[in-house]
């Protein structure tokens, strides 16, 4: 199939170098790195915070991941993997730039202008194209909303946007499941999403109406 032929780098730990403090987030940590054969490079190093064993399971979601082809989508570059070989940590691009959900408030009081206006369809429609990519490939994102969308500049000054954290939802589930009893990800469950955005419908059910 398609997706076995999909492969995916595997990093060391010994390869990656803290350049930033990690920050709390609700699967593990988040910091800035990196890698020692790559030193003029920065990427961003999403780890769980507990390691985990591969299983079939969890190598089938990266595949996934990792068969994104998308210019509006923040790549997935490979897994970070213990000395024991554990897989650790996501590692993906660094994008230097500002969230759809500061733009938009930084924004909003110049939208009344046609230039402007013109310059948020433009972004909406890149966005929509990179969700669309991603459902071409199979992936729902489950977890879409303004801060997972970066924003950077191109030579020309437009806005080019960059949708990250695309299945890290599902994936963490995998993983929560693989994990021992210790709890380290037991705030993760069959329902994803940031409230506020989710589909109203996973409030009592987990079938998602895609229409909604």
């Amino acid at each position: 199939s398609r997706m076995s032929s999909v492969s995916f780098v595997r990093i060391p730990i010994s390869n990656v170098v803290h350049i930033s403090d990690p920050e709390e987030c609700a699967f593990g940590f988040v910091q800035l790195v990196e890698l020692r054969d790559r030193p003029s490079s920065r990427f961003v190093l999403k780890t769980l915070r507990e390691s985990v064993r591969f299983s079939p399971e969890i190598e089938e979601y990266i595949r996934l991941m990792s068969s994104v082809r998308s210019k509006y989508v923040l790549p997935l570059l490979g897994v970070v993997v213990e000395e024991d070989g554990k897989f650790k940590g996501l590692l993906t691009e660094h994008c230097d730039g500002q969230t759809l959900a500061d733009w938009s408030v930084s924004s909003r009081s110049s939208w009344s202008s046609d230039a402007s206006f013109r310059e948020f369809c433009v972004l909406m429609s890149r966005i929509c194209e990179g969700m669309s990519d991603l459902q071409a490939d199979g992936i729902l994102h489950v977890d879409f909303k303004p801060d997972n969308v970066l924003l950077q500049s191109d030579r020309s000054g437009a806005l080019v946007p960059h949708i990250s954290d695309f299945g890290l939802s599902p994936l963490l589930s995998v993983c929560s499941s693989a994990l021992s009893s210790s709890g380290a990800l037991s705030g993760v469950s069959g329902v994803f999403g940031t409230l506020g955005f989710i589909s109203p419908e996973l409030e009592t059910t987990t079938e998602a109406d895609v229409l909604s």
